[in-house]
């Protein structure tokens, strides 16, 4: 990309990552991951790791033993934000929604990202299927609230 443009772009993309909690004075240990279910799962992928890592986020991961692959890592907004990062040099980019809440869509060489936020929390959805599989599994999500 032309320089100039691409500093636009990254200046967009991190000022529209910052999310704003409901709960600018929460602390991370106050709150607790919601569970969630995948209501659709492509065809040959079996679930190789489920964990909440030593930063409170929930991490979980799907292959098929050929390459293929997608994870899921569940974080909570608290302290007032929370940033999340996607690599936009040279791809596709573009904004939509994931059940009504907005979702910010990448793909760069034949892996895609889908980032929303959902009530406190954020939602990084990343793999191999094309974006509209990876859409679809991001749709189909379930989360039980607490």
């Amino acid at each position: 990309l032309h320089e100039p443009y691409r500093r636009q772009r990254q200046m967009c993309i991190r000022d529209r990552f910052t999310f704003y909690s409901n709960h600018p004075e929460a602390n991370i240990a106050d709150f607790a991951l919601p569970e969630i279910s995948f209501g659709y799962i492509p065809e040959g992928m079996i679930e190789t790791e489920n964990r909440i890592t030593s930063t409170g986020r929930r991490f979980i991961r799907y292959e098929n033993g050929r390459n293929s692959f997608f994870q899921l890592t569940q974080s909570i907004v608290a302290d007032g934000q929370y940033n999340a990062i996607m690599d936009t040099e040279d791809s596709d980019y573009e904004v939509g929604t994931i059940n009504g809440f907005e979702a910010f869509f990448n793909t760069k060489n034949g892996q895609s990202t889908i980032i929303w936020i959902n009530d406190d929390m954020v939602y990084k959805l990343f793999g191999t299927p094309d974006l509209d599989d990876l859409k679809l599994i991001a749709e189909k999500i379930e989360i039980f609230s607490n």
